[in-house]
């Protein structure tokens, strides 16, 4: 189950398992004041063992890291253009289903809010795992360079592209497993 960041408790969740991710890897520490959501991922057992969340482009700081808004696509679409940031599963919990559910969750989180595209500073491991097994449409839009404790690559994701061919997407699974879920109950 994925759950948006509704309280201090799931802050402070959402906190420990980026954090705890971000030191196993060596990455510098940083924390966002203004966020368009966080994101606390849970296996059948309810535990809390991934995290993701999303900027506007607009409260972000990515730009100063890499001009992002140099490319005209990015520019012309500032307001539907959301920075992912902080994705992170628990060491032990990577592989299997998990990612998947984790991007099946922000395409809805981009259907429901009509985002046109993702950008990100990711590792290059994972740039090659979307690109080549979940063959996502990314498109890299730099070099690699060095940003926080390891080598990034700056990404963009064309979601319309995901949306209008969704039956292509092996990993996309609108089931039970994945709801988006609210104070009031799941949508």
């Amino acid at each position: 189950m994925i759950k948006k960041v509704n309280s201090t408790v799931e802050l402070n969740v959402f906190n420990s398992i980026w954090l705890q991710c971000w030191e196993e890897k060596g990455y510098e520490a940083e924390f966002s004041e203004h966020v368009f959501g966080r994101y606390l991922v849970s296996n059948s057992a309810g535990e809390h063992i991934g995290v993701f969340e999303f900027k506007k482009l607009t409260h972000s700081l990515i730009d100063e890291e890499f001009p992002f808004t140099s490319f005209a696509f990015i520019k012309d679409n500032i307001e539907k253009t959301l920075e992912l940031d902080k994705l992170s599963i628990l060491p032990s919990y990577r592989g299997g289903k998990v990612l998947s559910e984790m991007l099946t969750h922000m395409i809805k989180v981009a259907v429901e809010n009509d985002i046109s595209y993702f950008i990100a500073l990711i590792e290059p491991k994972l740039y090659l795992a979307l690109k080549r097994f979940y063959k996502a449409p990314i498109q890299k839009l730099g070099d690699v360079f060095f940003y926080k404790g390891d080598n990034v690559v700056p990404i963009s994701i064309d979601l319309k592209l995901v949306i209008n061919n969704i039956e292509n997407y092996d990993w996309y699974n609108d089931s039970v497993l994945v709801r988006i879920k609210n104070p009031t109950g799941y949508e």
